[in-house]
């Protein structure tokens, strides 16, 4: 998790965020503006992830089996690039997006043709909590003065307080929940952009790895909270980064496998142990058996970029 600290802002200047994109912005519009950025930037893949979006596809199949069709809600869908929305659209009668950028949401649901459209919501909200808190403020105007110790203090706190955040206004009874590779995205790409630079940078990331795992056992709960009690939810979640700057090369890393294809479970498992660093953390809710039945349905690499791949492993979860 340290290499992933040291990422300069995601535009080509390659300064550290705050002293980039995120200059001018208020500290209360950061976490936001990260967001949006990082959809800006993902925008044009959306055929380079025509194969991940297919094995998506058949794991929302799998967990939808058996459920009325009735409501959708996808968490986290910004874009819309690694979710099936016209698939989704024509499977179930109402289908809701959620996600904190308005601008995403609608870019992903102007794929869809005019029919599909009649059913389905935008519905914009903070998945995470951090920015109706206003944990996100203060992490920034912490990083913006180089208040590095009492950030390392405060990450500790908002672990303790991650399950008090206020939840979305999401509504109940959906017969399929959707979240795929949410649970990751909800701090660690935050933290490594303001706290990039941080003299106790190893400090606060292991403090943030904590921050995660708490919000992703939050994730866990919002979605036990928004399925029906016969629904599913299709959970995919990106358990391995595998890139150049994790594995300290220089070059692009030789291909877990070819682009966004199945791979057998023990092979997943030999590469959490020999590359145990390269883990994500939160990407399991570690609630997840306490809320749910989980079928462990499929894993598969997802080509992101030239640079980057993800071991995606998915679920389907039937709630207790």
């Amino acid at each position: 998790m340290t290499e992933r600290m040291s990422q300069p802002c995601s535009c080509i200047a390659g300064r550290a965020f705050l002293q980039c994109c995120g200059k001018s912005a208020a500290d209360r519009d950061v976490y936001r503006l990260l967001l949006c950025l990082g959809n800006d930037a993902s925008r044009p893949f959306y055929n380079r992830w025509t194969r991940h979006r297919e094995l998506v596809r058949e794991l929302v199949d799998r967990a939808a089996a058996g459920t009325r069709r009735g409501r959708c809600l996808v968490l986290g869908a910004g874009n819309g690039n690694d979710i099936p929305l016209g698939h989704l659209a024509d499977t179930f009668t109402e289908l809701t997006l959620f996600d904190l950028d308005e601008t995403a949401l609608a870019a992903g649901a102007g794929r869809l043709t005019a029919p599909q459209k009649a059913g389905v919501r935008l519905l914009a909200g903070d998945l995470a909590g951090l920015a109706a808190s206003g944990a996100a403020e203060t992490i920034v105007h912490l990083a913006r003065h180089s208040r590095w110790p009492d950030l390392a203090r405060y990450l500790l706190t908002l672990r303790r307080k991650a399950g008090l955040l206020p939840p979305p206004e999401l509504g109940r009874g959906y017969d399929l929940v959707v979240s795929v590779c949410v649970a990751t995205q909800l701090f660690v790409p935050f933290i490594g952009a303001v706290a990039a630079h941080s003299p106790i940078r190893d400090r606060i990331h292991a403090a943030a790895a904590d921050v995660t795992r708490a919000l992703s056992n939050r994730l866990g709960e919002i979605m036990h909270r928004s399925v029906a009690p016969a629904g599913a939810v299709a959970f995919a979640t990106d358990i391995l980064e595998w890139n150049a700057a994790r594995l300290s090369s220089s070059g692009v890393p030789a291909p877990l496998a070819p682009d966004s294809e199945k791979i057998d479970p023990t092979a997943v498992e030999e590469l959490l142990r020999v590359h145990s660093h390269l883990r994500n953390a939160g990407a399991v809710p570690e609630n997840l058996t306490r809320l749910f039945t989980p079928v462990h349905a499929m894993d598969w690499v997802w080509a992101f970029s030239d640079r980057k791949q993800y071991v995606v492993r998915g679920f389907v979860l039937h709630p207790r």
